[in-house]
């Protein structure tokens, strides 16, 4: 509730309502949108009354405040994430219909958590997608769109896993993902798809950040490839996780793939998938590595089966390279965001380097002669 308001005058802006918001503790402001002192007043008292009754400034439709938040919030994120609020604003609006945005309290937000999980989405996604909402919502607030933020229903304790939803494939499993590249995508478009799924397996690339990676051009990652001994990729912070321009080594068998590209067609995007919308492109992924019938992962509870994907490339880049650098070399080649995620291609280097030993030491034993 709104107490203590007054108008504020300004030489060159319009008039504005200041209130003190019990709530937060802090004064508040909003616009009045005149410069006429007469009809600032009585917005001001029309301001007053909504936020007493618990009516926001603006009775905004859902539909009205996610085109006014893609047209104002949007343009300033990486394409990335302006496509995860995409999947999540269309999941809200698939499970709640329409709605008026001051209507959005705890029991709607609980309704959504409830029709995610109703269509056996994974916690840590519901997490990602209750996260996007809350911060949209949070975004409203800050612009007194509404008038108090609601609470965000916690996810189910423990549900977040804290191992790879995937793993690292072995070499030959590669190849049974190559070969299976053509039964998904059809011959002709196998050569494409082949190169995309080298390019992540030799240089541990996301997918997203290979579908940005360009020859030549400057808003997107750029490979150059000018200097022999050392090439480099110049990643772009707003198209990457990391959100932050930096220069990225290029593994030598990377390079050596690009290589083989003649120059003249060393233009625009790097990886070119035809056909193909951007957001479609892991589905094919994972229909390739269950075409392989490469399994990866079963759920012990629900007995839930995830065949390979692209990402797995990016892992089995990581756990090679593992046996050679340093964890704090790996965590750059790779950009993690914690040491705790690179140490987890460590553990399951040594794990296998400790079995590796154990099976020489029962050869060993085995060729021992008897007594």
């Amino acid at each position: 509730m709104a107490t203590g308001y007054r108008i504020v005058e300004f030489k060159k802006r319009p008039y504005a309502v200041r209130w003190f918001d019990p709530t937060t503790g802090t004064e508040r402001q909003q616009s009045l949108g005149t410069k006429d002192r007469h009809e600032a007043e009585r917005l001001a008292g029309e301001f007053v009354s909504r936020l007493v009754q618990g009516r926001p400034a603006e009775d905004l439709t859902w539909s009205n405040f996610r085109l006014r938040f893609e047209e104002e919030r949007m343009p300033v994120m990486s394409e990335g994430t302006r496509e995860t609020y995409g999947v999540t604003f269309k999941f809200f609006e698939r499970a709640v219909g329409a709605i008026r945005l001051q209507l959005i309290n705890a029991a709607v937000l609980s309704q959504f958590q409830a029709w995610l999980r109703k269509r056996d989405l994974k916690e840590i996604t519901i997490l990602k997608h209750m996260r996007q909402l809350r911060a949209a919502l949070q975004w409203a607030y800050d612009l007194e769109l509404i008038v108090r933020m609601p609470s965000v229903p916690k996810g189910v304790r423990g549900s977040v896993p804290k191992t790879m939803k995937g793993r690292p494939l072995s070499p030959i499993e590669f190849e049974q993902f190559l070969e299976a590249i053509q039964h998904v995508v059809g011959v002709e478009q196998g050569a494409a798809w082949s190169f995309f799924s080298r390019g992540l397996w030799w240089q541990g690339l996301r997918v997203g950040e290979a579908l940005n990676l360009s020859w030549d051009r400057h808003d997107r990652h750029r490979i150059d490839l000018t200097t022999q001994a050392h090439p480099v990729i110049w990643i772009r912070g707003q198209l990457e996780k990391g959100k932050r321009d930096r220069m990225h080594p290029v593994a030598p068998e990377f390079a050596e793939l690009l290589r083989q590209v003649p120059e003249e067609e060393r233009c625009g995007q790097v990886f070119r998938l035809p056909g193909v919308a951007r957001s479609t492109v892991s589905h094919v992924g994972a229909a390739i590595g269950r075409r392989a019938g490469l399994l990866v992962r079963k759920d012990a509870l629900t007995g839930k089966e995830k065949y390979a994907s692209f990402h797995d490339l990016r892992r089995s880049c990581a756990l090679r390279w593992a046996a050679h650098l340093s964890p704090q070399d790996l965590m750059e080649f790779m950009r993690h965001s914690s040491m705790q995620v690179t140490m987890d291609y460590y553990v399951g280097q040594r794990a296998m380097e400790v079995a590796s030993r154990m099976n020489s030491y029962t050869n060993q034993e085995s060729q021992l002669p008897s007594n």
